[in-house]
């Protein structure tokens, strides 16, 4: 099955425990482990793939807290502004194959008992084509819960207020069923207005994505006659306020580090063990103690917390925003800690991660190792710290910590200093630029023209395809080819830096959004379609594939298809196919270097034999086969062709008008610089220069330089990266305020998002 996993919401009713930077989801409940985490964990034996539903603001948190489980395939689809759980859970139902199983499970709840047998239940129901919804016995009145209304085994409502009459139960936010059978089992104008959101969709569900979208909770959009109710054979607890999270922690728990004289119906939560809290002669009362705030109010009251924190807000967001765990990509960063002038944390670095190049502008630090061996560079000089040992930072000092071992790194983190409370760190890099070393790929029309043409190494391979220059996709990753981050992956790479060095057009995106590599059609590709997003997430479960073709050589009959060169139907394509007469009705289009073909999704074409091409796309292995010569494959069998897949999202008008050439090359420093093309995807550049050249990058999105002609040096962020380069080389540059400058004859496409 795959699981969707309801990870989002900002707890405010269990604050002080709990903060909009670190919700309740998160939070240590039991055994040293998040409800989040329990999540996970109770469902492995049934789930083989994850999706994580949440906002964006909470992916450091999550992405932290999985490193718990080793080799958990999952993805994410966050959302940039809090939504009920309808709308995200209806975008993921959409990029579903239809008869994929989900299960949809929340994780602000506490399960005791027999979970197993409760989704081995559910699982029958999946298997009748029906959706299975999950109730629990009302053990008590709390506020905040959901229910499900039933008369025998049939679902008649759901409601987020008890009902007055009638047999019900607690809604344990636990559904199931095939991604088809739950599609049709919601209200169809709702699932119209979401399938038409799909068109902005582009990995994230942005704030125009969402604006205007009902706030609807998965309840009020599901036909309760479509779905069977399974009692749940375990004990339901919803975490929902302070006084849901004091009676399932317990008395005797909470009493540990209290002493209450003559209380009645009076509860404490005190997470600070060395403090203790003393009550006298008071009832109806429940107090929460944390470091940095004392909650004391009457149990009949305890619900108006949402209403103080909105009142009070503005005038201390921190106390309501700021936690003292802070989760990052390279690891966990706790307050021990805080005073008007210092501030102790515990510091833990994951394996083989680093806190990237920074500077505090007001705070000195010192760093001592409690376990682990760290690796600390301090303005260039590095220095190996063991245990017990410590290393001083000065204000100003760019400083780098880095962890090569297998274990944790953990470091005790003394940071002095003016206004501790504000963040003034300072980000600094080693690296704006790296040289990247790509993935090639063999395929049955490749040869050797990367070599001969583009001086790329092919360890003896004979019959190379593609090199996969710019790539994060699993199909083949290219590699940092030289420098401290040397023999990392791009993935890697990007990993250590923060994804925030992809820039702000890039958080929009769940994963890295291009691919760029040289084609050499040795013989020609097959005839082929990529599909749009709209139509590649629900059915590949990948981003669709807009690409931009460049010719950096060609032979001098060399051609490329690209479109119909009359208007079709999807009857004759198919016939044609089946006759071998589909190159008939393709626009043939000869072709030499220095041209640039821009194709859109859903376009059919082919490059023809004797083309080198450099592409630029969406980050997506996605292309369907309609016809391929009859050619077979290394076993000898005939390649698999995707007939019904591409017929479904070809464009069948002809394509005469697409490609008019137009000159848009402008003077440029010491040279010219061409608009190739430009979409919502991305922006391709090419640059001529017979001097220097000089590119501006700033912090709106990272830029790929792929060199077509040329030797010399680049130098990026004055003089922080140095390097040489040669025809067939590409660059991937961080986003951040800098001037890329080549010297020497140079001829390159620079792409950006």
């Amino acid at each position: 099955m795959k699981c969707f996993v309801l990870a989002g919401g900002s707890s405010d009713r269990l604050w002080p425990l709990s903060r909009k930077n670190y919700p309740k989801q998160f939070m240590e409940i039991r055994d040293h482990r998040s409800m989040f985490q329990e999540t996970i964990l109770r469902n492995i034996p049934f789930c083989d793939e994850y999706v994580i539903l949440a906002n964006r603001r909470y992916e450091s948190i999550l992405r932290g807290q999985l490193r718990a489980f080793q080799r958990l395939n999952c993805s994410f689809l966050f959302e940039e502004q809090p939504v009920k759980t309808a709308f995200p859970i209806t975008v993921a139902l959409l990029r579903c194959k239809p008869e994929e199983e989900i299960l949809i499970v929340s994780t602000d709840v506490i399960l005791d008992g027999d979970y197993n047998g409760t989704v081995t239940d559910l699982k029958k129901i999946v298997a009748q084509d029906r959706v299975g919804v999950v109730g629990a016995a009302v053990m008590n009145k709390w506020d905040g819960y959901s229910y499900i209304s039933y008369s025998g085994k049939d679902v008649t409502g759901f409601s987020s207020v008890r009902p007055e009459e009638g047999y019900y139960l607690w809604d344990c936010g636990i559904v199931a069923g095939r991604a088809r059978v739950l599609l049709d089992a919601l209200d169809d104008r709702y699932l119209l207005r979401c399938r038409r959101r799909m068109e902005m969709f582009n990995g994230v569900i942005t704030r125009e994505m969402a604006t205007g979208m009902p706030p609807y909770a998965l309840g009020q959009v599901l036909h309760p006659e479509r779905a069977s109710l399974i009692r749940a054979r375990f004990r339901f607890h919803r975490i929902v306020d302070l006084k849901t999270f004091s009676d399932y922690k317990g008395k005797r728990e909470q009493d540990s580090f209290s002493l209450k004289v003559l209380c009645r119906n009076t509860d404490v939560v005190n997470t600070e063990e060395d403090k203790a809290i003393v009550l006298n002669n008071v009832e109806d009362l429940i107090v929460v103690n944390t470091r940095d705030a004392l909650y004391i109010s009457k149990k009949e009251s305890v619900a108006d917390i949402k209403q103080i924190t909105s009142l009070n807000y503005e005038k201390n967001p921190d106390i309501f925003d700021r936690s003292d765990v802070m989760y990052y990509t390279w690891g966990v960063r706790q307050v021990l800690y805080r005073t008007g002038g210092y501030k102790v944390n515990k510091v833990t670095v994951y394996p083989h991660k680093e806190i990237p190049t920074h500077a505090h502008t007001r705070h000195s630090a010192t760093f001592s190792v409690v376990t682990g061996t760290a690796f600390i560079t301090v303005n260039g000089e590095e220095k190996e710290v063991f245990l017990n040992q410590s290393v001083y930072v000065p204000i100003g000092g760019k400083h780098r910590v880095e962890n090569r071992g297998e274990l944790n790194l953990t470091l005790i983190e003394t940071v002095l200093g003016v206004g501790i409370a504000m963040d003034d760190t300072v980000r600094s890099l080693d690296e704006v630029l790296v040289k990247l070393s790509p993935a090639l790929r063999e395929c049955i029309w490749g040869g050797v023209n990367l070599s001969k043409v583009l001086g790329k190494k092919l360890y003896g391979k004979k019959k190379v395809g593609e090199s996969w220059e710019l790539s994060t996709h699993p199909g083949g990753e290219s590699v940092v080819a030289d420098g401290k981050y040397a023999g990392k992956t791009l993935k890697q790479f990007i990993e250590i830096i923060g994804r925030e060095k992809l820039g702000w057009k890039c958080q929009a995106f769940s994963e890295f959004p291009l691919l760029i590599k040289f084609i050499d059609a040795h013989r020609s590709l097959s005839i082929q379609v990529h599909p749009s997003d709209e139509y590649a997430f629900p059915h590949e479960n990948e981003y669709g594939k807009n690409e931009l073709w460049y010719v950096v050589d060609a032979k001098p009959d060399a051609y490329i298809y690209a479109g119909f060169n009359r208007n079709v139907t999807r009857s004759e394509v198919l016939r044609r196919i089946h006759d071998g007469s589909l190159e008939e009705v393709l626009q043939k289009i000869p072709v030499k270097a220095g041209q640039t073909y821009f194709l859109h999704t859903g376009m059919v074409h082919a490059i023809g034999a004797g083309c080198i091409i450099c592409e630029i796309q969406q980050s997506s292995n996605v292309t369907y086969r309609l016809y391929d010569y009859d050619r077979k494959n290394e076993r000898g069998e005939p390649r698999e062709l995707h007939i019904e897949k591409a017929l479904d999202v070809l464009n069948y008008k002809s394509s005469l008008r697409e490609f008019v050439q137009r000159d848009r090359s402008e003077p440029y420093g010491n040279g010219t610089r061409t608009l190739l093309g430009d979409c919502k995807y991305f922006s391709a550049s090419k640059y001529d220069a017979k001097g220097e050249i000089s590119i501006a990058v700033d912090y709106s999105s990272f830029c790929a330089f792929v060199v077509l002609e040329g030797r010399g040096k680049v130098v990026a962020g004055d003089g922080v990266s140095v390097k040489t380069f040669k025809r067939g080389e590409t660059f991937f540059g961080v986003a951040h305020k800098y001037v890329f400058r080549s010297k020497g004859k140079i001829s390159l496409i620079a792409v950006t998002l």
